[in-house]
C-alpha cells in the first residue's frame, strides 16, 4: 500500500494513510485475505494495515454465526483499532499472543464475547486527542503508554487483569475520572510524562 512521489530535489518514497475492513470472519491478522480497502464487506487486498492505517471491525466482518475469532498471529500494526459496529449478535473475539503497536486510539465495544488476547497492547501516538475504550472488557497483557509527545484519554473504566501492568513510558494521560483495576501500575524513568487522575481511583489487584 506504498507511493511513489517525486519532488523537485530528488526522489522520496513514501505511503499514503489507508482504512482497512477486517472481512471473512474468523482468522489471523497477518493473513491479507481478511483484509479490504474498498469499504466494509469489499474484497480482500494484498497487504495488511501498518502503523499509518486505521483497522475497522464492523457489520461487514463476518462475524455472522457463533463466535468468530480475531487472531494476532504475529506482530500487528494500526493507526486506529475501531471494533464499532461489529455484530451484537455473534459477538466476536479477539484472541492471539503477538504484540499489538496502536499508533491512534482503541475502540472496543461491549458486544464482543470475549478479549481473550494477552499480548502487549503499546500504545505510540506522537500527538494528543487519542481515546482508549474498552467498553467493559477486560484486558490480559501488559499495556504500554509510550509516544513522546503523545495523549490518551480514557473514554470509560479500564480493567487489566493481574498480574499484568499499566505502563506509562512516555506521554500524557489523563483518566478523567475514570476509575482504573489493575496488577500494577509504573511509571518508573526519566521521561516526559503527565498523570492527570482528576476523581479516579486505581486499584492493584
Amino acid at each position: 500500500n506504498g507511493t511513489l512521489r517525486i519532488t523537485t530535489t530528488g526522489w522520496s518514497s513514501g505511503a499514503a494513510p489507508m482504512n482497512f475492513w477486517w472481512i471473512g470472519g474468523t482468522g489471523n491478522w497477518n493473513d491479507a485475505g481478511h483484509w479490504s480497502t474498498a469499504g466494509s464487506g469489499g474484497i480482500p487486498q494484498a497487504c495488511i494495515p501498518s502503523s499509518i492505517d486505521n483497522a475497522y471491525f464492523d457489520a461487514g466482518s463476518g462475524f455472522t454465526s457463533g463466535s468468530k475469532t480475531v487472531t494476532i498471529d504475529a506482530a500487528a500494526y494500526c493507526k486506529n483499532m475501531d471494533w464499532t459496529g461489529a455484530n451484537t449478535v455473534t459477538a466476536p473475539a479477539l484472541a492471539g499472543t503477538s504484540a499489538l503497536d496502536i499508533h491512534g486510539s482503541l475502540t472496543l465495544v461491549p458486544s464482543m464475547s470475549t478479549v481473550s488476547y494477552t499480548g502487549v497492547i503499546s500504545f505510540k501516538s506522537g500527538y494528543s486527542g487519542n481515546t482508549i475504550t474498552s467498553a467493559g472488557n477486560t484486558l490480559y497483557g501488559d499495556m504500554h503508554l509510550n509516544g513522546s509527545g503523545g495523549g490518551w484519554t480514557l473514554s470509560d473504566a479500564l480493567t487489566i487483569a493481574s498480574p499484568n501492568t499499566l505502563w506509562l513510558d512516555n506521554g500524557d494521560f489523563n483518566t478523567v475520572g475514570k476509575n482504573i483495576i489493575t496488577g500494577s501500575f509504573s511509571g518508573s524513568n526519566s521521561n516526559a510524562r503527565s498523570l492527570s487522575l482528576g476523581a479516579s481511583k486505581i486499584w492493584l489487584i
